[in-house]
C-alpha cells in the first residue's frame, strides 16, 4: 500500500476528506521523525514504539569485495544510530489472528 492509498482509507474510514487525511498523517509521521531524531521514544500504546539504538562498531565480511575463489576479507563498520520500531502487543495479535484465519 502506498501513501496514497493509505490516505484514502483514512479518509473512507474517517468521513474527513483526503486532504484532511493526508495533512494528519504527514502531521503524525513529521512528529514521530522530530521526536525520535532528538532521541526520544515514541510509543504508541498497542501499536508500538519507534525509537533510536547506538549500533557499536564491529567487523563484517567484505561481500562487496568477494569472489568465488579467493578468502572473505574483513571490513570494520563504524558505530551508528539505528531506528528502529518495536510492534505493540494489539497489533501483533491482530496479525497473528489474520494470518491464522487466512492460512484456513
Amino acid at each position: 500500500m502506498k501513501k496514497k492509498d493509505l490516505v484514502s482509507y483514512i479518509a473512507a474510514k474517517s468521513g474527513f476528506t483526503k486532504k484532511d487525511s493526508e495533512l494528519m498523517l504527514d502531521c503524525i509521521f513529521d512528529a514521530i521523525a522530530e521526536l525520535v531524531a532528538d532521541g526520544k521514544e515514541v510509543q504508541v500504546n498497542g501499536f508500538g514504539a519507534f525509537g533510536i539504538k547506538d549500533r557499536a562498531a564491529r567487523k563484517s565480511i567484505d561481500i562487496m569485495g568477494v569472489k568465488n575463489d579467493s578468502p572473505r576479507s574483513m571490513i570494520d563498520v563504524p558505530a551508528a544510530k539505528k531506528v528502529y520500531f518495536r510492534v505493540g502487543s494489539t497489533l501483533k495479535r491482530k496479525v497473528d489472528e489474520a494470518y491464522k484465519s487466512s492460512a484456513k
